[in-house]
C-alpha cells in the first residue's frame, strides 16, 4: 500500500510531495492525488522514480467528477522484476 503524504504549501519553490512508495516489480498501485475544481488551472505532478526505470514503470492519471468537482488518481504500474521507489510531487 502506498504512503500518501498530506497536503502542504512548501516555502519558496519547491514541490510538495504528494505521495511517496516503494512498487514491487509487476504490481501497481492507485494514489488519489487530491479534490480539484474544474474552473482553477489543471495541477501538475512530477514523477520520480530511483532507480530511473522508465521502461518499466508507466504512470497515468484518472479524473472521476460531477463537472464542477473532480477527485484525481493515478495509476503506477511496475512491469519489471525489481522494486522502484516512487515519489510523487505536485509543482
Amino acid at each position: 500500500m502506498a504512503e500518501v503524504c498530506p497536503q502542504h504549501d512548501t516555502p519558496g519553490d519547491e514541490p510538495a510531495v504528494v505521495a511517496h512508495f516503494i512498487i514491487n516489480g509487476m504490481d501497481i498501485e492507485r494514489i488519489r492525488l487530491g479534490r480539484f475544481r474544474e474552473r482553477d488551472p489543471e495541477p501538475q505532478f512530477v514523477v520520480r522514480l530511483e532507480p530511473d526505470e522508465p521502461e518499466t514503470v508507466v504512470h497515468n492519471l484518472s479524473k472521476f467528477g460531477d463537472g464542477e468537482e473532480y477527485v484525481l488518481y493515478m495509476q503506477v504500474q511496475n512491469f519489471g522484476d525489481l522494486a522502484c521507489e516512487v515519489t510523487i510531487e505536485r509543482v
